[in-house]
């Protein structure tokens, strides 16, 4: 048995400066420096028995025996370092309020593996890619009654590709350095109503997504393993979104959301010729997915809580939650046919969870113990799912089509689960 480890470090300093330039006008501007480390390696957790693990995936110890606790397969680092600055200035005046924020940053990614390269190799540590990206956003405000608002905002942004676009294939040679930034445009038009019993908000919103990251891999002249950007790959995002919380007296609040969305990929791609240094053709690329859902992320989501005061120290909640429209992940580049299904739906499931806190004084302090209980009634669901092939040629005995429930790999939710902890104020 084994346990495949992701260990993360996190360090970052944010630093924030703001300026009352006027009555009606403010200036926040500040930095944001953070370093992140991965640790990724397979442990061995129990032999069943045995008293040794053979493993031959570290280079630097070909023969290792490994036992409980020790690392094999696979052992690296991932490093990324981010740096950014911002900026955003903010007008209220009377009914009126608005921002305007720009943003820079640099992301660099560097990749260190232990296992795959000899100590003395300089492989073992690859280069650093940068990547630059930024963003400008601008809302406002408009207050219509005190009882009344309404609210729009814009924003672009150019998000820099993730870790695994720059390294595709888990080492530090087959490196993708030219990745493609990512290009998003979202708009957003609400509404929000302010009253003593009940708060509440709706809002539209639609977001294109732009050169999301498509890579394709192929072989150079010389045998060496390269990778082209696949650009126009466009998905929209849009729906509606509502949340509201209702004081129904001193010690009843019920609280709700619903989101309704509709994400699709955007426009077939296709004809893509590869050309590798030689100004060769090795691939001609097709991308059939106009209209097919994106998958990874319940499209459909609806919540209904309530909390209740026990005492005044004592509150017990209970929320439901519903998912919906949850389409199985799948790589574009595997919908090379005209006629490629979409993606496999999940079964919708709701789960409830419930919570009871307790406030009393520590000393001098205010404490609180919380005892919650997640997925009440056990309720088995599939959290996440992952685009399967098809099993067979069409037409042979036992055949079974790509992205069905038969094909596709998936993840199952946690069962009932509890957990019990306290909070010290001071």
């Amino acid at each position: 048995m084994r346990a495949s480890n992701n260990n993360h470090n996190w360090y970052g300093i944010l630093s924030s400066l703001t300026i009352d330039l006027s009555d009606d006008l403010v200036l926040l501007t500040g930095i944001d420096l953070r370093d992140y480390k991965g640790i990724h390696y397979n442990e061995v957790k129990d032999l069943l028995g045995g008293q040794y693990y053979a493993d031959d995936g570290n280079v630097n110890d070909p023969d290792a025996l490994a036992k409980v606790g020790d690392k094999y397969s696979y052992y690296n680092d991932g490093l990324v370092g981010w740096a950014g600055l911002f900026g955003q200035l903010e007008y209220s005046k009377d009914k009126t309020s608005a921002f305007l924020s720009l943003a820079g940053s640099n992301t660099s990614y560097k990749r260190v593996d232990y296992f795959t390269y000899l100590d003395s190799d300089p492989l073992q540590e690859s280069d650093r890619y940068n990547f630059l990206g930024y963003s400008v956003k601008g809302g406002a405000n408009y207050n219509l009654d005190e009882n009344h608002n309404v609210f729009a905002n814009v924003g672009y942004f150019e998000k820099a590709p993730g870790f695994d676009a720059v390294f595709p294939n888990f080492n530090n040679h087959d490196t993708n350095e030219d990745a493609e930034n990512q290009k998003i445009l979202s708009f957003e038009l609400g509404y929000g109503f302010r009253s003593e019993k009940l708060t509440a908000n709706v809002n539209l919103y639609r977001t294109t997504w732009r050169d999301r990251t498509e890579s394709i891999g192929f072989q150079q002249p010389d045998d060496t393993r390269a990778y082209a950007n696949v650009l126009g790959v466009n998905a929209l995002h849009q729906g509606i979104e509502l949340d509201f919380i209702y004081r129904a007296s001193d010690k009843f609040t019920l609280t709700g959301m619903a989101s309704l969305g509709d994400w699709r990929w955007e426009n077939n791609v296709t004809d893509v010729d590869i050309i590798n240094e030689d100004q060769e053709v090795v691939r001609t690329v097709d991308l059939y997915i106009e209209d097919l859902h994106v998958g990874d992320a319940a499209q459909t989501t609806l919540a209904l809580g309530t909390t209740y005061k026990l005492t005044d120290k004592t509150r017990l909640s209970v929320d439901y939650n519903y998912f919906d429209n949850l389409y199985a992940d799948f790589d574009p580049s595997n919908r090379g046919d005209e006629d490629a299904p979409d993606a496999w739906k999940a079964p919708a499931y709701g789960t409830f969870d419930a919570v009871i806190s307790h406030g009393f004084k520590f000393g001098p302090f205010d404490a609180t113990l919380i005892a919650r209980l997640n997925n009440v009634f056990d309720v088995t669901y599939i959290a996440d799912a992952f685009d399967g092939s098809a099993v067979g040629e069409p037409g042979d005995a036992g055949y079974i089509p790509p992205s069905t429930y038969k094909t596709s790999k998936v993840y199952y939710g946690f069962g009932r689960t509890f957990s019990l902890g306290a909070k010290l104020n001071f």
